[in-house]
């Protein structure tokens, strides 16, 4: 089977992962690190992507990418390739040093770009490495806070218009900290992985019109979350009388697509009846037709 598609277009927005083989590659050794940002520093001037947000882990990164020529693949195929090359030199190490192809999400409201942001700046939190963002020095955190001069290859001055202030964006984070389980981060990431290496294994008859995996309720439902920017429980609650709960309607669609469920099954996993799961997708099918957007971030959903 061929490998999944990118969704790119000009001007599109992507969050970026990937994991390391070595485990703890980019923990140790530092100038590791040094290397993979100056990386980093020359892709805007060879690819013409915009470089808005990034995180180093112990055993993986995260970028947020902003790509006006529509050529993400290009661009990181590009990047971790000379990483690769100039680690191995220095380290007199050989072969591949990230277990696969990276992964992306496409991003396509400014709430789900708002989000990842902060997502972000709170990883080493959330991993417990550190009590504040600001303390990891191998994100772009301080670039936003003004603790340090924002390098030129990094665009800050976007995401802190769109929440209008960097002390608005700072009370951001900490709401998106405290509704948080910090047991997401690394299982959200995982999912991601697995269902891409999934996705490039995989044979079908092309006359089957089976699902072609069966995705656990609860990794659906934290999918979607980290996807549109909500936590779990908002998906998992039903709220009376409320606002439309649109990721909810989200994840029944893909719980009874490619979970595989009855609308018995997702009912379960939502807490609520067949005959609500049928009023949910009924519900999103309009909301789609009506807003062509909400058609694109589902189309970039992961689940």
């Amino acid at each position: 089977m061929t490998r999944k598609l990118r969704l790119d277009s000009p001007f599109g927005r992507h969050h970026v992962f990937n994991r390391v083989a070595r485990r703890d590659f980019f923990l140790e050794p530092v100038d590791a690190k040094h290397v993979f940002l100056d990386v980093l520093a020359s892709l805007p001037e060879r690819h013409g992507v915009r470089i808005h947000g990034y995180a180093l882990m112990s055993n993986h990164f995260h970028l947020m990418l902003e790509t006006p020529r529509a050529n993400l693949s290009r661009t990181m195929q590009d990047a971790l390739s000379r990483f690769t090359k100039q680690t191995n030199r220095m380290r007199g190490w050989d072969g591949p040093i990230f277990r696969g192809r990276f992964g992306s999400q496409a991003v396509y409201s400014e709430e789900q770009w708002r989000y990842l942001l902060a997502y972000l700046h709170l990883n080493p939190v959330h991993a417990g490495i550190v009590a504040d963002p600001e303390a990891w020095g191998w994100s772009s955190s301080n670039a936003y806070t003004n603790r340090a001069t924002p390098p030129r290859w990094l665009t800050t001055s976007d995401l802190i218009a769109s929440h209008g202030s960097i002390a608005a964006m700072l009370e951001y984070q900490a709401a998106v900290h405290a509704g948080f389980n910090s047991q997401e981060v690394e299982l959200i990431l995982d999912c991601l992985k697995d269902r891409e290496s999934e996705l490039e294994t995989q044979t079908v008859s092309p006359t089957s019109h089976q699902p072609k995996h069966r995705q656990p309720a609860q990794v659906v439902i934290m999918l979607v979350a980290a996807a549109m920017g909500v936590s779990m429980a908002s998906i998992q609650q039903s709220q009376f009388g409320s606002k439309p709960n649109v990721p909810r309607w989200v994840t029944a669609h893909f719980l009874t697509r490619n979970g595989g469920m009855s609308h018995r099954e997702a009912g379960e996993a939502l807490g609520c009846t067949a005959n609500a799961v049928a009023k949910m997708l009924k519900q999103l099918r309009t909301k789609t037709a009506n807003q062509p957007n909400l058609g694109l971030t589902i189309d970039g959903i992961a689940a």
